[in-house]
């Protein structure tokens, strides 16, 4: 596995840093992420926790998951998930206001069986009629990775009362 950017490893250290600094007492962490992140949360949160003492406790979900757990009002401090869980309206208030911080951009294909023809994809309308035509469709089920937002953002908790 190769190791994620030195820029990302910095970006989230600042910003989980700040949080630990400003609204937390105990040296525990509470991180809510993208599916599609767990690969670089996982790599960066040792080094995380050897620099600064603090313990992440990640919790890895897809979008639509992430937005119902904000909404129920699991608490967290950090949030590094997919921009669509910001434009959820419910979920909205109970992030700091401010700006998020786009650290990742998760790509998409299409694949398919060696020896197959290549699918037109060349147009929106290209894309659906292969789809319409294909014999058969595969995908990630909602556990897996977030299949709706093709950018994640990080943002930290309204602050706590």
């Amino acid at each position: 596995m190769s190791k994620p950017p030195f820029t990302i490893i910095t970006i989230l250290s600042g910003i989980f840093a700040m949080a630990a600094a400003t609204s937390l007492q105990a040296a525990e962490l509470k991180v809510i992420v993208g599916g599609s992140m767990t690969a670089s949360m996982n790599a960066i949160a040792p080094q995380f926790e050897k620099a600064t003492g603090h313990r992440l406790v990640s919790h890895f979900d897809s979008t639509p998951n992430i937005i119902a757990r904000i909404n129920s009002g699991t608490p967290f401090d950090v949030v590094v998930v997919p921009v669509d869980v910001f434009k959820d309206a419910a979920a909205k208030p109970r992030f700091a206001p401010g700006p998020t911080v786009d650290i990742a951009r998760v790509g998409y294909g299409v694949i398919v069986r060696a020896g197959a023809p290549k699918p037109d994809i060349s147009s929106p309308e290209a894309f659906k009629k292969t789809l319409l035509a294909a014999p058969s469709i595969a995908f990630l089920p909602s556990s897996a990775a977030a299949p709706t937002s093709p950018k994640c953002s990080i943002a930290s908790a309204s602050p706590r009362k």
